[in-house]
Formats: C-alpha cells, structure tokens, sequence
C-alpha cells in the first residue's frame, strides 16, 4: 500500500494534457518541468506539421490522409502567426488529434483524452493504455534526464492526465514518486494499487496555477481558480466555479474578478439558479456583483435529476432574455475572459461571453470551460465538488 502524506517543496513535475493556457506555479525556490507545456509545443510545432502533411499527402494515400493533410497545413498556418486566441486553440486541438490518430492506446483533443480500450472511468484500462501508448515517449525521456536521481512530485490535477502521469511513475520508479493534485489524492486508495504506482506516496497539496501571458489582455498575474479557497484576497482572478459558491462569494472578490464561468444544473428564473450539489442561488443578483465588462459565462448541466431537454432549452431562451450571458454556440464561445472572447457589453452589466450545455450523466455536450474551450468529458451524477470535471467511478 501506498504512503500518503506531506510530500514537501522537492522538484515538480507537470503532466501533459494539463491545461495549457495556465502555468503551474512552482514553490518558492522550488523545480519545475513542465511537460504539458513541452507536449503541446512539440505536436503543435508548425514545421512538425507541414511535414506530417508532406507524410500524408502522397498521391498515393486514402481521401482520409488528404483530409488530414490538408489539416495539418491549416494548424501550421495558424499557429505560425503566434497569437493567444480561437484559432490557436482549434489548431492547436487539431494538432493533438493528428497526433492521437496512430498511437494504438489514446486518442487526443484539445482539451480531451480517449483511451482505444476502455475508458478513463477505469483504473485498469487507464493503466494498460499508459503502457501501451506511444504519445509522451520524449518528455518521460526529458523527466529521466532532468530528475536524475532526486525524488519528485508527479501533479495530477485530472484524469486526462493519468495515463501521462503513470508512465512518468513507471519509468522513474514509484518509490521517488509522490502524486500530488487534488484529482490524485482524491483516489489516492485506487491509484496506489495500480502495478504502475505502487510504493508512491500521495500529497493533497494543489499548486497553484496562473493564466499564461498572452490569453487575457493586459501584463498582470491572474490567478486560475476552480474553486473558491484558490483566491489571494487582493489578487486578481478568473475562473470556472458552481453557481452556489460563487455567489457566495464575498463582496471584496468581486473587484478582482477578470472573468467567470458558472456552472448551473437548472435555471427556472434568475433568482433560483440550482447548482451542481443542488444548492439554490440569486444568479441576478451575483450578475450585478460583477464589475462592467467583466466576461461571464453560464454552463448548463444537461440530465441532472429532475430535469429535461425542455428545461435546458427554456433555460437557454431565458439567458437569452436576462441580464447576464448571452446564450452561444459553445464551440466558439469563451466565457473566462481569455483573448478573443466574443462577447458584446451589456448595458450596465457583465460582458455577455456565452452558454455551454453539459450532459451530467453521459458524453458532455458543448461545454465552455477553462480557456474557452468547449469538453467532452464524462461526469457522474451527482458531481462529488464544485468543479465541473470527469470524477471517475474506477469501474474495473
């Protein structure tokens, strides 16, 4: 059985498939590797690109390869102009799903990870699928190289992280590993029985995370915030969070709130917005919190009990008539205030950013999240916390 406890300030070590627009912030004085950042600057790389679709486009290949050909020059043409916004995102995710098409255990997207052979629900499967898959092969050889022989803290924030995370543990040994992360240690008893982690050590500590330069306008830090104990009174801030905890936020937040995204399971009126653990909320009244101009976002979760399509839809029309969000598409709407963002001023009001529907029961639907991007990721019914994220059951 695995150790758990306080895993100290030793070098830190970032996953990929983390969300790439922020940086983890590493202790003072402290290492750290980022490979999310390393992985998605490596498959995202223009001239990596361009010569995948010199790869493809033979002549001789199928109507599938000169689709995907014609693809990769599109990703290369739009990350070549170097610019935080939409159209890096979409490349970017276009980039990572290239990437995912031949590897025999994972498929990729922008801000998602499939196994070929289960699902991440899965201990098991998500165990095998990190042996099999062929995806981080240089940056588990760049951990090797830069930990040496010191022990390291893995973080492991979701479960889109977990076959990444596991082949790193593997390959430096679980004994000079601690799990860190609130995704890790909230199955900290599962993922220490699993033959790739067994004999590492767990650590609930959560770094914090920043928004990278470049994806909000302006030069200040802003702090990323999923639930409400990550904000620095004072500091700046954006985030996605359940509508109840937002709006019982106290007042002093509000002045640094940059952006938001609330997550609401039902919405009959703006006074009686029910959020994800079935708590009641003043939607109304947390929109006339919020500074002018400020992005706000509302992700709807499709399925909860007692709800139905009908209830989504008036839902939508409803936002669409009040006074906070404009209802979007989803896919092209970003709710966190990040470069980019679509929405128009409202008189008086928040910036109107959009609305995303989530399926709280199965395959996620159109869902704005972090970055603006929308998910496709499962989510149980009940969610266990305020964060709207994939909570696997570890079906074996």
């Amino acid at each position: 059985m695995s150790g758990t406890g306080p895993g100290g300030d030793g070098p830190l070590i970032v996953p990929p498939l983390t969300d790439f627009t922020t940086a983890v912030s590493a202790a003072s004085g402290g290492d750290l590797l980022d490979l999310g950042a390393h992985f998605v600057r490596r498959l995202a790389d223009p001239e990596q690109l361009l010569a995948r679709a010199e790869r493809l486009d033979t002549g001789r290949g199928t109507s599938a390869d000169a689709l995907r050909a014609l693809f990769a020059r599109a990703a290369a043409d739009a990350l070549r102009r170097g610019r935080a916004d939409r159209a890096a995102l979409r490349a970017t995710g276009m980039a990572l799903r290239l990437a995912g098409d031949a590897d025999p255990a994972l498929t990729l997207a922008v801000d998602d990870l499939e196994l070929r052979d289960g699902t991440t629900e899965s201990a098991p499967a998500t165990d095998t699928a990190a042996r099999r898959t062929r995806l981080f092969g240089p940056e588990v050889e760049l951990a090797l190289r830069w930990a040496g022989d010191r022990t390291v803290r893995v973080l492991v924030d979701t479960d889109q992280q977990l076959p990444a995370a596991l082949a790193l543990v593997r390959a430096l040994g679980p004994a000079r590993v601690t799990l860190c992360g609130r995704f890790a240690w909230e199955h900290r008893a599962v993922l220490g029985q699993l033959p790739s982690a067994a004999g590492a050590r767990f650590d609930p500590a959560v770094p914090a995370r920043t928004v990278r330069p470049g994806w909000l306008p302006g030069t200040e830090d802003v702090r990323w915030v999923t639930v409400p104990g990550e904000r620095t009174p004072g500091a700046p801030w954006l985030g996605w969070l359940d509508v109840v905890d937002a709006a019982a936020s106290a007042d002093g937040h509000w002045a640094c709130c940059r952006g938001l995204t609330v997550t609401v399971a039902r919405l009959d009126s703006w006074e009686t917005a029910v959020g994800a653990r079935g708590g009641r909320a003043d939607l109304a009244a947390l929109c006339a919190r919020l500074r002018p101009g400020t992005p706000l976002a509302v992700e709807l979760l499709v399925g909860a009990p007692g709800t139905d399509a009908k209830d989504a839809a008036a839902a939508v029309a409803l936002i669409a008539d009040g006074p906070g969000p404009a209802p979007g598409c989803g896919r092209s709407s970003r709710g966190c205030g990040r470069s980019g963002c679509p929405g128009r001023p409202a008189a008086g009001g928040p910036r109107r950013a959009g609305t995303g529907c989530r399926c709280a029961s199965g395959r996620v639907r159109s869902t704005i999240c972090r970055a603006g991007r929308t998910s496709t990721r499962r989510a149980p019914w009940p969610p266990p916390n305020a964060r709207p994220r994939s909570t696997p059951c570890w079906a074996t």
